[in-house]
């Protein structure tokens, strides 16, 4: 039976030094990414430099990413770096006064897997910029965008320092349930790449887009959650749903 790539800090919580011995510069089938074409990505942390989870910016204080990512761990001992692409990079670290886990998030089925973080003090700076949150469910066979730090293949040896951007499309949640052969809620959102192509451990937390093009919004649709093991090899990636949960959201930041 295929196992989750749960990303927890057992597994993937990788200090930087340990980082930088095991990277190859590429996720599952990535390519490198600039910040400024992800300015609203962030890397969080865990005291003194430890790298646990991606996140997306959503407004000038408040960062989303999954909740099996910060659940039990103190506001004290988080924070999150903004505004460059590489683990390596200094960038602007932001402490956490806050953690909001969503209600209903179910460990176990990593059902409404969302937490949101509050920061000390604003984000602003140079490549630092929030994203807009969709308020429609995505289609089937949309092209999608996904960005993170997530390890290059199983067995999870190698990490990325660099931050990595792949293509994927949606696929309907019946068509995801079948295929994984357990329910896929409304709270979720799929896609599914080539062979070889798609999100691994490490990239839990990080954002799922949809580019708006030349005249339109680039928008939040979902939030890394779960896959199989070993990564990329078919099976669909499964997301928190940016649409289901945004009446949520709403009422915890305003956002």
């Amino acid at each position: 039976m295929d196992t989750m790539y749960l990303l927890v800090a057992a597994i993937f919580a990788l200090s930087l030094t340990s980082v930088e011995s095991n990277l190859e510069p590429r996720i599952v089938g990535g390519k490198k990414a600039k910040i400024s074409d992800f300015p609203f990505f962030v890397s969080i942390r865990t005291y003194p430099n430890k790298y646990i989870c991606g996140g997306a910016i959503i407004d000038d204080f408040w960062v989303a990413t999954a909740a099996q990512c910060v659940r039990g761990v103190s506001p004290n001992n988080l924070f999150v770096v903004a505004g460059v692409a590489a683990l390596n990079e200094t960038g602007d670290r932001y402490a956490v006064q806050a953690v909001q886990i969503h209600p209903w998030f179910n460990p176990t089925m990593k059902t409404n897997d969302t937490a949101l973080l509050k920061l000390t003090r604003k984000l602003s700076g140079k490549n630092i910029k929030k994203i807009e949150m969709t308020k429609e469910a995505i289609k089937d066979g949309k092209d999608m965008e996904l960005c993170g730090h997530g390890a290059t293949g199983y067995p999870f040896k190698n990490a990325s320092i660099n931050l990595m951007a792949i293509e994927l499309k949606s696929i309907a949640n019946d068509q995801c349930s079948t295929l994984h052969n357990r329910p896929i809620t409304n709270y979720n959102l799929c896609t599914k790449g080539k062979s070889a192509k798609g999100a691994c451990v490490g990239d839990v937390g990080s954002p799922l887009i949809v580019r708006g093009g030349i005249f339109g919004t680039t928008k939040l649709h979902g939030i890394v959650s779960w896959g199989t093991s070993p990564c990329a090899q078919g099976k669909p990636d499964v997301y928190s749903s940016i649409a289901a949960i945004r009446p949520w959201i709403r009422t915890v930041c305003g956002c």
